[in-house]
């Protein structure tokens, strides 16, 4: 189901978003940063590319986790919407069985 979906999508943004924090905050010590893939040494300017590329890719997953939680928000209100409009029908229902 789309709600179940989009549950575990935010679960995998979540999960990727705090390793991007983890990994920034290795990185962001001024002297003595390695390349969290190859562990060499990063210049200060790599250290800041890479600090900068981590940050776009935590905001891109934080968007699309704040774009689903919206979403699930809506499917929520519909849910809600059609148990109200079906419990009215019910009630109609009672109601025209108890008439005849």
């Amino acid at each position: 189901s789309e709600p179940a979906q989009l549950q575990a999508e935010n679960t995998s943004y979540r999960v990727t978003m705090k390793d991007l924090d983890e990994r920034i905050k290795d990185l962001e010590p001024v002297e003595g940063s390695t390349c969290p893939t190859c562990g060499q040494p990063l210049s200060p300017d790599d250290r800041q590319r890479l600090i900068v590329d981590l940050k776009d890719e935590g905001k891109k997953q934080g968007d699309a986790y704040r774009q689903n939680q919206k979403a699930l928000s809506d499917l929520d209100g519909v849910i809600h919407e059609m148990k109200d409009r079906l419990n009215g029908l019910a009630s109609l229902d009672d109601s025209l069985r108890g008439s005849t």
